[in-house]
């Protein structure tokens, strides 16, 4: 499940890197030039028969929302008291397996919490009780099953160090806190907000689900003949690149820890990469048969939402980041899609994780 999730958000970033399109003579549509990405026979993609699931929401989703509305909230102070569930500790350790280092974690601290179980209940149990400058070694023998690969179905050494303990306490949720502080005029003002919100989100990942299964349809059932270098290399780089960003913001090393951290392989890499440039050539083609080039307005318009929604101050910076050329395919894809999704014949399910995984 986590190396699914990490390989979609990679696929999510590496869209805005694929710089290419082509050039019309039209004057009312957008200047775009590329090479040839490929060839490829395409399958059927009007009338694709796909399932839309549909997110329920349960009473533990909108106490889960509440609670990270507290969360900004939250006041952090230094203690000298044994640790406790519910704390911060900074540790520097080591994670060794047959006298081999697997993790090194003793250039800078690194943050958890008790009770998150990053590695496992037992390692929280290993640290739960101790003090600030208390050195532990323990060993965990993980099950064969265990989520992360490099740990499953061995004895992992620990070499751990506590360097601070840190007690957070929230905020009370009461009507104090709800009007003055979260801007809410009630309890049940509160929760309506958070239902429509909630709702939002569920709709969003219905929208990309049914997308994704489209896609994942087409370059199944399509036959790929050929694909430029230049397009492999782009997806390539583009991919390695989004690994690199994911391994800092896990405190990673090297990307290949981060593999390591969700069970990736070379192979599985390679696989997005290639999945990469089949979309990108599947998209292309659909465009080119069914001559939706961009006008220059929905060009416009696009980088204008693409504004919005990354956060940019002006469409000079987004430009500057992506490139005309990458940004025109990202938003001629969701042209591509919605015309795809408007032909599609789409069932809505209940959503059961095993029957997307």
């Amino acid at each position: 499940m986590k190396k699914r999730l990490l390989l979609m958000a990679i696929t999510t970033l590496s869209l805005l890197a694929v710089g290419c399109s082509k050039k019309t003579e039209q004057k009312d549509l957008k200047e775009f030039t590329h090479d040839n990405y490929g060839e490829v026979a395409l399958c059927e993609y009007k009338g694709i028969e796909v399932d839309k699931p549909i997110y329920t929401i349960a009473q533990e989703d909108i106490d889960s929302y509440i609670e990270s509305l507290a969360y900004e909230y939250a006041e952090s102070n230094v203690v000298e008291r044994a640790s406790q569930e519910g704390d911060c500790l900074a540790l520097t350790f080591t994670m060794s397996c047959n006298n081999e280092i697997l993790y090194d974690y003793t250039d800078e601290p690194y943050y958890l919490y008790i009770g998150d179980k990053e590695f496992g209940s037992e390692f929280d149990s290993k640290i739960t009780g101790k003090k600030a400058g208390e050195n532990i070694k323990f060993s965990i023998s993980y099950e064969e099953d265990y989520e992360d690969a490099e740990c499953a179905g061995k004895t992992i050494d620990y070499d751990v160090t506590i360097t601070e303990v840190t007690e957070e306490t929230y905020p009370e949720i009461n009507d104090d806190f709800i009007t003055n502080e979260l801007g809410y005029e009630s309890y049940d003002d509160m929760i309506e907000s958070v239902k429509k919100e909630l709702s939002a989100e569920n709709d969003n990942e219905s929208i990309y689900a049914v997308n994704e299964n489209i896609i994942q349809y087409l370059i199944t059932n399509s036959t790929f003949n050929s694909h430029s270098e230049s397009l492999y290399e782009s997806c390539k780089t583009s991919i390695e690149e989004g690994y690199v960003e994911y391994a800092e913001m896990f405190g990673c090393s090297t990307v290949d820890e981060l593999y390591e951290m969700f069970g990736m392989t070379s192979e599985d890499v390679e696989t997005e990469i290639m999945n990469q440039v089949y979309r990108t050539i599947v998209i292309d083609a659909i465009s080119e048969k069914e001559d939706m080039a961009l006008t220059n307005t929905e060009y416009n318009d696009g980088i204008t939402t693409l504004v919005n929604d990354m956060g940019y101050e002006s469409s000079e910076d987004l430009i500057a980041d992506y490139g005309e050329d990458s940004l025109y395919m990202w938003i001629l894809e969701e042209k591509v899609l919605n015309f795809l999704v408007d032909n599609a014949k789409i069932t809505e399910v209940e959503y059961n994780e095993e029957d997307f995984e």
